[in-house]
């Protein structure tokens, strides 16, 4: 038997069955430095085929099958291998257990053109079937944490680490590193740890780094630690990043909870035919609750840039005539794949400093996390006292 990595329609147990009925699934695991894409447009009976290329930013969710003979045979045929369509090439797959050798199937054509809808469908239908990446990270998480459940979830972005003991007992803290799907941090003032805290009767999981849209890892990178919440038990999520205020009585060190967002990256983390109604994302009942905590907190709508390089003075007034009040590199597509998920969403940015063109300071990305370090206590006793009412 030799070992067949899957990804793509092939991720559904269900239709490896039937493909390959004498096949059993090994393991699931990681392609490194593989990018899931579309190409063969002219040659897809229904719009352009998944494939995956070469790219060093990217990984891909696979599923380790233990493939017989026979069924290679069959399993070729259903891929065109035999036509030319797909050509066979050996992979190297991170799995919980190290790293395997596998084979797998890449599209002989060119990248580009559009699948359909429908297709999209199917491909993420079968990534949910072969209970994708947030479970494996999710069960891992248990495992290293000793913690089978964990209530809520916060990401702690730029300027607020500082704040992060003051949220409870810490009872376990793991590298980001020892979940599958996870990279290292890759942002000054992020730490790449993952903490579980104990606060009251809750269980927070907590963190203290996130992956950044413009490090170019794809979108379920970025919401991968979301989403591996959820997995983990997760109802409700406090998203904080360190952001430039377009109101000028916003002083560096002011925290502004997140009413709503514009999303400036053109990319969504949802799949698919899944239309999610955002129109409450950020939980009225949750902002309440923080301005019992705190009556002074004002709020206002968050606007994401890709990055990495700040906004121009005249982005900043766009911004501003598009309703925006706060603009930072983060944090939308996380409250998407939130929402997705069934999570309450909590948004609160610290001003680090005021957007470009509202003040004549040059932008530094040293002072966010001085802004943060300064604030700490003000923000660790906000979210000390708002995180465990959730």
């Amino acid at each position: 038997m030799t070992l067949y990595a899957a990804y793509g329609t092939n991720l559904d147990p269900a239709r490896m069955s039937e493909r390959c009925p004498h096949s059993p699934l090994r393991t699931t695991g990681w392609l490194e430095g593989w990018r899931l894409t579309f190409g063969g447009e002219e040659h897809g009976w229904d719009g352009a085929l998944s494939t995956i290329v070469q790219d060093s930013f990217e990984q891909v969710y696979v599923a380790v099958y233990d493939v017989t003979k026979e069924d290679e045979v069959a399993l070729d045929g259903w891929e065109s291998a035999d036509s030319g369509l797909y050509r066979k090439t050996k992979v190297r797959v991170s799995t919980m257990s190290g790293e395997q050798v596998a084979w797998t199937y890449v599209l002989d054509a060119y990248e580009g053109g559009l699948p359909s809808a429908s297709y999209l469908g199917v491909l993420a239908d079968a990534a949910e079937a072969a209970a994708a990446p947030d479970d494996d990270a999710a069960a891992r998480l248990a495992e290293l944490t000793g913690v089978e459940r964990h209530d809520v979830a916060l990401v702690l972005g730029s300027g607020w680490l500082p704040a992060v003991d003051a949220l409870g007992e810490a009872t376990a803290e793991i590298d980001t590193t020892d979940l599958p799907g996870f990279s290292a941090a890759a942002v000054a003032g992020h730490s790449g740890k993952i903490r579980s805290v104990r606060a009251g009767d809750k269980q927070l999981l907590v963190f203290l780094s996130r992956t950044h849209y413009y490090e170019g890892k794809g979108v379920e990178a970025v919401v991968h630690g979301v989403r591996t919440a959820a997995a983990a038990g997760c109802r409700a999520i406090v998203l904080t990043n360190g952001c430039g205020g377009l109101k000028e009585s916003w002083t560096p060190g002011t925290p502004v909870l997140i009413s709503d967002h514009i999303n400036l990256t053109g990319r969504s983390p949802i799949v698919g035919a899944r239309f999610v109604d955002l129109t409450d994302l950020y939980s009225a009942r949750l902002r309440a609750m923080c301005r019992e905590v705190e009556p002074s907190l004002d709020e206002g709508v968050y606007v994401q840039f890709p990055g990495p390089h700040y906004e121009t003075p005249a982005e900043v007034r766009m911004a501003g005539v598009l309703g925006g009040h706060l603009v930072g590199m983060s944090t939308t597509l996380e409250a998407i794949a939130a929402r997705e998920a069934g999570m309450e969403v909590l948004g609160i940015s610290l001003v680090t400093n005021l957007a470009a063109g509202i003040s004549d300071q040059p932008l530094d990305h040293s002072e966010v996390i001085e802004a943060g370090r300064a604030a700490a206590s003000r923000m660790g006793d906000l979210l000390s006292r708002v995180v465990p009412r959730i």
